[in-house]
């Protein structure tokens, strides 16, 4: 009878460890998956680093559930781990300062929500944005010196928020499509998918900081509001800040901006007209630049029919 029983807790003990193992592999497969799923989306973050990122907390508990080590190889191992993990943890509220930084296109149509209700026009719509959070490990390293390697977005002025920003773009794109809306008025908008009205996803959004996703938020409204399609099919880059009167003001990283939407197949790219000189050496390929500068001249620029390639050049 107690060799039964001992076999059975024996077998129990096995099962326990297999189904452990079979989770640790199972984890380690999910996070080479989304690594490579997030990479495709960011091509600037390394899909080793994804992947590192994920799987360290499993590391962690392995170790520490580890019962064939010493106690106190079992607590220095952890330790290390999560130390390891924490030092690799992005600080989103923090924008790292470097010379040449990572350009990234982001999808506006589907995320962007006028009076409550999410936007999603004909075609593909990206807006544009450079730099990255800087990791725990660099933040605490610039510590040691000046700290002019990195900006805390929190400390930044309240008008560029998005709070800010995006009321004010997309009132501009409604007024243009005839919305009665004052000159100095704002509308109910803002960027966030459909966690949009979440305490967590408002927050956070409200840690950016810049203003030049303007253009595309009041491009979007614009199409929203009038019903016309000015995408035909295509997809559509912008970036460029703009006033309650509809100008488009200059804004950073342009070519940083640019390659993004190249890297994301946009057909079209329109910026501020007044920094057109920035793009003057830029392998552009098959996307077309558009400098604008007003949303008026954009709009006019996109319902234009666009220019066949001559066949005999």
């Amino acid at each position: 009878m107690t060799a039964t029983r001992r076999s059975s807790s024996v077998r129990t003990v096995l099962d326990v460890s297999l189904v452990a193992g079979g989770i640790r592999w199972l984890v380690v497969i999910a996070a080479i998956g989304v690594a490579l799923e997030v990479h495709r989306r960011i091509p600037w973050i390394p899909p080793a680093y994804l992947s590192t990122l994920i799987v360290l907390p499993v590391a962690a508990w392995s170790i520490w559930r580890g019962r064939r080590l010493a106690r106190r190889w079992r607590w220095s191992g952890t330790l290390l781990t999560v130390v390891g993990f924490v030092a690799l943890c992005p600080v989103p509220w923090m924008k790292l300062q470097t010379d040449d930084p990572p350009g990234t296109a982001w999808q506006l149509d589907g995320r962007l929500a006028i009076d409550g209700r999410s936007v999603d026009p004909p075609g593909t719509w990206y807006w544009l944005t450079v730099g990255r959070p800087p990791l725990v490990a660099e933040l605490a390293w610039s510590l040691f010196g000046d700290g002019s390697g990195v900006l805390d977005l929190r400390d930044g002025p309240a008008a560029q928020r998005p709070s800010v920003v995006e009321p004010a773009a997309a009132a501009v794109g409604l007024r243009l499509a005839g919305r009665p809306l004052p000159s100095a008025a704002t509308a109910d908008a803002k960027i966030g998918g459909p966690f949009v009205a979440t305490l967590p996803v408002s927050w956070f959004r409200n840690l950016a900081l810049g203003r030049s996703h303007g253009l595309m938020v009041a491009l979007v409204s614009y199409v929203h509001e009038s019903g016309d399609d000015l995408a035909r099919g295509r997809s559509i880059a912008a970036t460029g800040a703009i006033t309650s009167d509809g100008t488009v003001r200059p804004i950073g990283g342009l070519t940083s901006k640019a390659m993004a939407a190249k890297r994301v197949g946009a057909d079209v790219l329109l910026f501020p007209a007044i920094q057109v000189t920035e793009l003057a050496n830029f392998d552009y390929g098959t996307m077309r630049l558009l400098p604008v500068n007003t949303i008026s001249e954009a709009v006019a620029a996109l319902a234009a029919p666009t220019p066949q390639p001559d066949p005999s050049g």
